[in-house]
């Protein structure tokens, strides 16, 4: 692409999607750089990984309307919203990153409770994302845990002894210790510190993932969401934390309820 832009003059690549319009002779001169372009490098394979049908580069008309639509409607927009608004497209990135990290956790937490035989109300806990803290970059290595102030700290310190649990694998033969190792992740050292991912609360949980006051705090529609939610913990205090096998980890609701369950 460079040879080509040097070759009628230009130095970058920058439509001017600001005070321009798609069909100026400035910006037309960049699209059919980047059209003949693209086309090249799917031809030589350049994006073999993406598996794409190459049976529609002919189709001119269908590639330039997706580049203007790519060009003239998403980075416009995205363009638009950070003069608005200076930092906006690094916060989503950096939230994008931290959203995808925290699928990862809870996807492995599910996996753990599944295999490991928990009951289905503490499985719960790891099935909707905002289950699960988001993190952020540690400069030390590895990750922060971001506080959820809308989740019970009895939950937090049972999510935490799973981890614990989760990553301590054994090594089989063959085997290389950082094939499966986990970046470490450890609390927040500011336990006031929030992020936009963190202020969510989850759609699907038991009823004892929420703090009490903060539940309470809700409005009436939105407690009326959790009207089914089953109990997973007994109450804190409890001798629940003999993990990996409470006397309640398998226990039906019923029985659970009759037991522990009532007393919260």
């Amino acid at each position: 692409m460079f040879g080509d832009l040097h070759a009628v003059g230009f130095t970058v690549w920058h439509p001017d999607v600001i005070n321009g319009t798609a069909s100026s002779l400035y910006n037309s001169a960049l699209e059919g750089i980047a059209l003949s372009t693209f086309e090249q490098a799917a031809v030589s394979l350049a994006y073999q990984h993406l598996e794409p049908n190459l049976k529609h580069l002919s189709d001119t008309t269908l590639i330039e309307r997706l580049f203007q639509n790519f060009v003239w409607g998403y980075m416009r927009k995205i363009i638009l919203k950070e003069q608005k608004n200076l930092g906006t497209q690094q916060r989503n990135i950096d939230e994008n990153k931290a959203y995808k990290n925290q699928k990862e956790v809870t996807t492995r937490c599910f996996k753990y409770l599944y295999q490991n035989g928990w009951n289905e109300r503490v499985q719960l806990l790891a099935v909707d994302i905002e289950c699960t803290s988001d993190q952020e970059d540690n400069p030390g290595g590895g990750f922060y845990i971001m506080p959820k102030p809308a989740r019970n700290p009895h939950i937090t310190d049972f999510l935490r002894t799973v981890d614990e649990l989760r990553i301590k694998k054994p090594l089989f033969r063959r085997q290389r210790k950082k094939t499966f190792m986990e970046e470490s992740r450890v609390p927040h050292p500011d336990p006031a510190h929030r992020s936009r991912i963190s202020e969510r609360v989850p759609l699907r949980c038991p009823l004892d993932w929420f703090e009490a006051n903060f539940f309470n705090s809700m409005d009436l529609a939105s407690r009326a969401k959790f009207v089914d939610a089953p109990i997973c913990l007994p109450l804190q205090g409890t001798d629940i934390v003999q993990i990996p096998n409470p006397d309640w980890k398998t226990m039906d609701e019923a029985e659970f309820m009759e037991k522990y369950g009532n007393d919260i």
